[in-house]
């Protein structure tokens, strides 16, 4: 049960891992086809995320330096040029990594999309790791091993009465 419960976990995540990973993918086309076209492109990336697009927006300039962060202040934030998901995206106009946080549990994905003015437009969500999942799982997991186990026990007394008692 515990293996077939954890197999069931990685299948179920690594379903869900390549729809976000679609999904944000998918957001960030339309983001930077709308940046592409707009003048004013702070604006539109203010008036994105003040819409609930529901991911974080990074815009990077053409030497590495955040211009607007849609949950820090860019000015405070050191240069992204090194970073791996923007130094592809200026090499082959795209890029997207996954960093794991060991002390939060957490994962998050970073995709990242070259601009026709040389800046880098990046999306990025945060999500439970594997590990967090099937932690935050594990109760369930114990509780139906006790119920799995004191059924066996039950059924397996009855027949075991029912056998002995000729």
């Amino acid at each position: 049960m515990a293996l077939f419960g954890v197999a069931l976990t990685i299948i179920i995540f690594d379903f869900y891992e390549g729809r976000e990973q679609t999904e944000l993918a998918g957001r960030l086309a339309i983001a930077a086809t709308a940046m592409d076209r707009e003048t004013d492109k702070l604006a539109l990336v203010a008036a994105l995320v003040d819409a609930g697009v529901d991911s974080r927006f990074t815009w990077i300039d053409a030497d590495g330096t955040v211009l607007y962060d849609s949950e820090t202040d860019a000015s405070a934030m050191e240069n992204h040029a090194a970073r791996v998901e923007i130094a592809s995206a200026f090499e082959s106009g795209t890029g997207e990594s996954v960093r794991y946080s060991a002390t939060l549990g957490e994962e998050t994905l970073y995709q990242a999309r070259l601009l026709s003015d040389g800046t880098v437009l990046r999306l990025s969500e945060t999500r439970r790791s594997v590990y967090g999942v099937l932690y935050s799982l594990i109760w369930l997991f114990a509780l139906a091993g006790v119920a799995i186990i004191a059924l066996s026990a039950v059924v397996t007394r009855a027949l075991t009465a029912r056998i002995v008692k000729p």
